[in-house]
């Protein structure tokens, strides 16, 4: 296996280490190591908030309560909004 090979799939696998390693090695060119990093940055950051805010259903599928920001949504089956109750 070379060393970009296993440079990628630190990239993949272990974020950090892979950025480290990209950068510490000539592997990449200059212009590439700043395309993946900011492309692998702004796709851990998808993964870390995707979650955030959101408190999901209280039952399974569209047609489901779910609450958010202190409001109880309701839905119908094609995930439309039909009733919203605010505290």
């Amino acid at each position: 296996m070379s060393n970009r090979v296993a440079v990628i799939f630190l990239l993949i696998f272990v974020l950090p280490v892979g950025l480290y390693c990209m950068w510490k090695g000539e592997h990449f060119s200059t212009p590439m190591r700043w395309v993946v990093t900011v492309f692998m940055l702004w796709w851990a950051w998808n993964i870390v908030t995707d979650d955030i805010g959101q408190d999901f259903s209280i039952e399974g599928g569209c047609s489901a309560v779910y609450q958010s920001g202190g409001c109880t949504y309701y839905r119908d089956s094609n995930c439309n909004v039909i009733s919203r109750v605010c505290e």
